[in-house]
């Protein structure tokens, strides 16, 4: 879903999960010149809080400078660790059960811990002239977030990535990074298990840069003959830009065993003497992806560790 202004609303729509939002894919690392071209976000983030949803500063990325004497959050953390909000163990029954009578999809309006988050960043030198693109690692249940006081996206489903794409929205030098954190939305339905109820930005936040051609999403998986002495690697590649990919295989002892420039996005390698993985012996190839652009240049590096076994 595509928006440009957030709406309230969405917290208690079961088919509104993220706005704005980038595709989910796979995590891997990248390397540009042998460095990740990765910015931490981590650190102390400017607060106010408020324990209800109808209380919060509803449009705090518009002044967010007045923030920057507000007291402090830890990133990455929770809320209820750090003095704010209430700790709460819950198993088969809902939080909110026996204080509101909700419907399904409903988020509570007695009691929702919501924190409206700010901080600042200059984009570090080696990310400049990159597409940038804005992870949060996890954040719990539901946030909305600004930059430069525009709109970036929205999203819940807690406990796996969202990125956002914000290099149209970056400025020279500093930048102002606004985020509000909902303790329960429409996924807390889904969501209810046999654990603390916590909220906040309890995983990382990082700026991750992309050159003009990079692997978007990558599958690595691995066959073994019956007898388990030849296997394979198998990779599917999808990319942005790339004109070809230079593959290299590297066994257990980081000797090559094969390189080969290619064009096709997928792709099975085959060797014999297989040394297959195991808890004793935990034996790993090395498998590498050098993305090149239509010069042959390499833009970025993908190094994976593999290990051949069937269960």
């Amino acid at each position: 879903m595509k928006a440009d202004t957030f709406s309230i609303d969405w917290l208690s729509k079961p088919d509104v999960f993220e706005v704005n939002r980038l595709e989910a894919v796979d995590y891997h690392h990248h390397f540009v010149n042998g460095k990740e071209p990765v910015q931490s976000l981590n650190g102390d983030w400017h607060y106010t809080y408020s324990s209800t949803v109808q209380d919060r500063d509803t449009d705090f990325y518009d002044h967010a400078s007045d923030y920057l004497d507000k007291p402090v959050l830890k990133v990455p953390g929770h809320i209820q660790l750090q003095g704010l909000g209430q700790i709460q163990y819950s198993d088969v029954a809902y939080p909110w059960d026996g204080k509101e009578n909700l419907k399904y999809g409903q988020i509570p309006q007695k009691f929702n811990p919501t924190v409206s988050l700010v901080r600042t960043f200059t984009l570090d030198k080696d990310l400049e002239g990159m597409d940038i693109q804005l992870m949060f690692r996890g954040v719990e249940s539901a946030f909305a977030c600004w930059l430069n006081g525009t709109f970036v996206g929205y999203s819940e489903d807690s406990f796996t990535p969202a990125a956002f794409d914000i290099t149209s929205l970056l400025r020279e030098g500093e930048n102002t990074l606004a985020v509000q954190v909902f303790q329960f939305s429409s996924g807390s339905w889904l969501e209810d298990q046999d654990f603390f109820r916590f909220s906040g930005i309890f995983r990382d936040v990082e700026l991750q840069g992309r050159k003009k051609a990079w692997i978007e999403d990558l599958r690595i998986t691995t066959e073994l003959a019956n007898d388990f002495s030849s296997g394979a690697v198998i990779a599917d590649i999808r990319d942005r830009n790339a004109n070809r990919f230079t593959i290299s295989l590297f066994d257990p002892d980081e000797k090559l065993m094969f390189a080969q420039t290619i064009t096709s996005r997928s792709l099975r390698l085959f060797f014999d003497d297989v040394r297959l993985w195991s808890a004793e012996r935990p034996d790993l190839y090395t498998f590498r992806i050098d993305v090149l652009d239509e010069d042959g240049a390499v833009q970025e590096t993908v190094e994976e560790k593999v290990g051949m076994r069937r269960i």
